[in-house]
């Protein structure tokens, strides 16, 4: 009797353990893994059809051009002197020809008047040494006329003294013939002084010309 009883007490607790190891492993069922737990890349959502394009703004970038040389126009030649006034006019003293100061003068339909003689310190000046006895008038590029006079003046245009004068006394509109041209005149200078020296010449358009400098004379 009494093996029977240890028997039945070992079977009872054998389907004791039975029944706990079955419960625990009834209740160890895995838990779900939330679904933000997942390992893995992160997937970014699409956007939404309803969002609006983002501007981008584009840079372009341009190589600079290298320099180029510039051409440069060359300057226009001017005007000859003869296309709206007289030749210039050249007194000399037997060395280089000095330039006068142009004054009154009609030429190609254009006249110009000069009332008052400009001061002598501001004219071109003509230095005579102590053995010039003769001065040489001439005009730019051997332009001919056909008369002119000499005078000279310490004072103003009223108070010029004559000094010298040739050619012809032309009127291109006369039936008279026309002189020759000349392309030269000399005369004697003036007087030991400071003076103004004015030369007037005639042309055969009848166009006239003044010409002034200052001439020292010793």
């Amino acid at each position: 009797m009494a093996l029977i009883g240890s028997s039945a007490s070992s079977r009872g607790f054998g389907l004791v353990v039975a029944i706990c190891l079955l419960a625990v492993a009834c209740g160890s069922t895995p838990q779900s893994t939330p679904a933000g737990s997942l390992s893995g890349p992160a997937v970014s959502a699409p956007p939404s059809a309803s969002a609006e394009p983002v501007a981008t703004s584009t840079v372009v970038v341009t190589a600079s051009p290298s320099a180029q040389p510039t051409a440069t126009a060359a300057a226009a030649p001017t005007a000859t002197p003869t296309a709206d006034q007289p030749p210039a006019g050249l007194l000399a003293a037997g060395g280089e020809p000095i330039t006068g100061h142009l004054g009154t003068f009609c030429w190609a339909g254009l006249c110009a008047d000069e009332f008052k003689l400009p001061d002598a310190s501001s004219l071109p000046l003509l230095e005579l040494g102590g053995g010039a006895d003769v001065l040489s008038l001439s005009l730019a590029r051997d332009a001919g006329f056909t008369g002119w006079s000499a005078s000279y003046t310490s004072a103003g245009m009223a108070d010029l003294l004559p000094l010298a004068s040739g050619g012809a006394d032309y009127d291109p509109d006369s039936t008279a013939s026309t002189p020759p041209d000349l392309t030269e005149a000399t005369f004697a200078p003036p007087p030991p002084g400071d003076w103004t020296l004015v030369v007037s010449l005639r042309f055969s358009t009848g166009d006239d010309a003044s010409y002034a400098w200052h001439v020292s004379v010793p």
